[in-house]
């Protein structure tokens, strides 16, 4: 879905630009720019949950990870937060939000790096990308 952005929203991204300019590196293919967030969260009830469920599921050969809750818990906040999953054409005039949900994440392995990309992550249940995850 694209929409026609108005003066007000062009300025800001002009500015937004000229600021992440500064910090952002800007990738040649497609000038994708990179960003990074931090905040802090209170895991203990996940914790909580990740111990209530960990013998039954180590019977049936699964191990629970953090890491496909908080892929869906990022999916469930481009829900809220759709610009995060949109892009900008080149003169700044239209807005793209893209519908599905395509989450990568970086992972170290003795190959080297590997960036798996789960697509349409708002589809899937936790327990669809915890088997994912393990499988």
């Amino acid at each position: 879905m694209s929409r026609p952005c108005n003066k007000l929203a062009r300025t800001k991204l002009s500015s937004c630009a000229a600021i992440f300019l500064c910090v952002c590196v800007f990738v040649c293919s497609g000038q994708i720019p990179q960003f990074g967030y931090c905040d802090e969260i209170d895991m203990s009830r996940l914790v909580s949950l990740r111990t209530s469920f960990k013998d039954q599921l180590e019977e049936e050969g699964l191990r629970f990870s953090y890491m496909p809750v908080l892929i869906k818990a990022i999916s469930l906040a481009l829900v809220d937060y759709p610009v995060m999953n949109a892009h900008v054409n080149d003169d700044c005039t239209a807005i793209t939000y893209k519908a599905d949900h395509n989450i990568g994440v970086a992972m170290d392995t003795p190959e080297g790096l590997v960036v798996p990309n789960i697509k349409q992550v708002q589809v899937h249940g936790s327990w669809f990308l915890l088997a994912l995850h393990c499988g």
